[in-house]
Formats: C-alpha cells, sequence, structure tokens
C-alpha cells in the first residue's frame, strides 16, 4: 500500500503511519507538510489513497483540495480529516472521496483504507 500523508502536525502524521502498519505491514509513505511541498508533488506519482488534514498553514479551507482535484488532477481517492462536521457536505462537494471527523476512532478509520483497498 502506498499513502500520501498531507498535514503540518507531525504527530498526526506519526499517528497515522503506525495505524497503517498495524494494519497493513508494510506500507510505503509520503508526506507533504506545507502548500508548496504539495505543490512539488508529481503528478505521476501513484497513491492508493492521499489523507489530507484541513488544517494546512497558507491555505483557505478546502483550497489544498479543490487543487489536488483541479490543478493536479489527481485521481486518487482522498481521506479528508477536520474537526468541524459542518465540512462534510462542502469537502465532498469540492473532491473529497471520504470525510473523517476528528477525534476519529483508529479501527473505523483502517477499515475505511482497507476497504477501499479491496475495492481498488
Amino acid at each position: 500500500m502506498t499513502v500520501h500523508i498531507i498535514s503540518e502536525d507531525q504527530v498526526f502524521i506519526t499517528i497515522i503511519h503506525r495505524l497503517l502498519i498495524n494494519r497493513f505491514g508494510k506500507v510505503k509513505y509520503t508526506k507533504s507538510r506545507s502548500f508548496n511541498e504539495v505543490k512539488l508533488m508529481s503528478e505521476n506519482s501513484v497513491y492508493d489513497v492521499i489523507l489530507l488534514d484541513k488544517f494546512i498553514a497558507g491555505t483557505a479551507p478546502f483550497e489544498l483540495l479543490s487543487f489536488l482535484r483541479n490543478k493536479k488532477n489527481i485521481l486518487t481517492p482522498i481521506f479528508y480529516f477536520t474537526i468541524n462536521e459542518l465540512d462534510e457536505v462542502r469537502a465532498l462537494e469540492v473532491g473529497a472521496n471520504k470525510v473523517i471527523i476528528k477525534p476519529f476512532v483508529p479501527s473505523d478509520l483502517m477499515d475505511e483504507v482497507q476497504l477501499l483497498n479491496s475495492n481498488a
């Protein structure tokens, strides 16, 4: 499984990475911690899923999600993490495949990733 994690929160990145390893064993992952790093992402990179945290400095809400879908033409499934339940509809409209409300149940998140991976 290949995952790209987008978050400026290193603790979030570490937790997600450990959850993935515990569930799937060997996991290849890359990370972006800023909008500039996302801009440098190769459009040719292949990921099974992108995990996008809402809070990225230098971006407006949903700007990064829109950028991935419309400017980078990323078709990879994107899980969008937010603390605000009111963000769910807008995130789905802009291009998220799944919205995860924080705090989340780790096993539920891994079930969603596994389901996505088995349907691929």
